[in-house]
């Protein structure tokens, strides 16, 4: 069965158990804002990440699969801007998408969260190679997070919502089938951005040493 979900296209990517922070200006999301805020609780809406094209200006290629998001603070300023806090909920396949409203609406299906066959062996590894990339981020004055989860599906979000990558690669990661596929590709993406990091003096990344490096 398929629910309408009113969709929000940005371009970053929202991960179960995560915290988002939104500042809505975009007439056409005021509007996703105040009907999802009119309706009863608990308000949620769906994050899709942008896979061509711009946010707020035409319409925009998205993403199969986004996640719900789910208002917990909401301040509507002076100048009618939104200030939003939220956390995200469960996955979801977009199947079609209605745009006959100022903002589209997606015709989707939940995606459940499973762990997978034999994710403990990933999560350890996956939490290992997390820590040391966390380091040498540090050391470059990229402060990430450490994870606090240890059950292998909501380490499997953490790791991935705090990697430092391409949009492309970060939405891979939320569409994996199960946390085992997820921490299977984390680590491989950690051992190779490891191994970068390990190296960087004889690589190019001046421009990621000054801080305005920021995690998606």
């Amino acid at each position: 069965m398929t629910e309408r979900v009113p969709l929000f296209p940005l371009g970053t990517v929202l991960f179960p158990g995560m915290d988002l922070p939104l500042r809505v200006f975009e007439d056409r999301y005021l509007a996703l804002v105040r009907d999802v805020l009119a309706g009863s609780a608990p308000h949620r809406f769906g994050i899709v990440a942008v896979e061509f094209g711009h946010p707020v200006i035409g319409t925009p290629r998205i993403a199969e699969v986004g996640c719900v998001a789910e208002v917990t603070e909401a301040e509507e300023r002076p100048d009618g801007q939104w200030a939003l806090t939220t956390v995200g909920g469960a996955r979801f396949r977009v199947k079609g998408v209605d745009r006959s409203r100022p903002y589209p609406l997606g015709e989707t299906v939940p995606l459940p969260d499973e762990p997978g066959p034999d994710p403990e062996p990933l999560a350890r590894l996956a939490g290992a190679a997390f820590e040391r990339y966390r380091g040498r981020m540090a050391a470059l004055g990229v402060a990430l997070r450490a994870s606090a989860a240890t059950e292998p599906v909501a380490l499997s979000h953490e790791i991935a919502s705090r990697l430092v990558l391409d949009g492309s690669e970060t939405q891979r990661l939320l569409a994996a089938e199960h946390a085992a596929e997820r921490l299977r590709r984390a680590l491989a993406l950690l051992e190779r951005e490891n191994r970068l990091l390990r190296d960087l003096p004889a690589l190019p990344y001046a421009p990621f040493a000054d801080g305005s490096f920021h995690p998606n």
